[in-house]
């Protein structure tokens, strides 16, 4: 049996460690079953705007300004943040319906 050279990792792995595409002797570049894998991962990836912090797609919501994503838990924390409001006379923090709906 013949083995190739992954060229992302440069290992040496035997034919059934790459995908059918890869095994021809012909090839300059080809990548193991695990360098793909792992590439796909990494794309999956996305950085959150908010805390910074990369996480799966999986941690955001479906509808999420992709240019500028916020992940799930920071949007919770800032739709949570909505709900308070600083009271300009006695400078507590209070919940929105404690005041009169006419306030802003």
């Amino acid at each position: 049996t013949a083995d190739f050279t992954c060229s992302t990792c440069g290992e040496r792995r035997p034919v059934d460690a790459f995908h059918k595409k890869y095994q021809k002797a012909s090839l300059k570049f080809r990548e193991c079953i695990g360098c793909v894998e792992k590439a796909e991962e990494e794309r999956s990836m996305l950085k959150c705007d908010a805390c910074l912090q990369r996480k799966p797609r999986e941690a955001y919501r479906k509808r999420v300004e992709w240019d500028r994503p916020k992940c799930r838990q920071c949007l919770e924390e800032q739709d949570a943040e909505a709900l308070f409001m600083v009271c300009v006379a006695c400078g507590e923090r209070k919940a929105r319906d404690e005041y009169r709906s006419k306030v802003d």
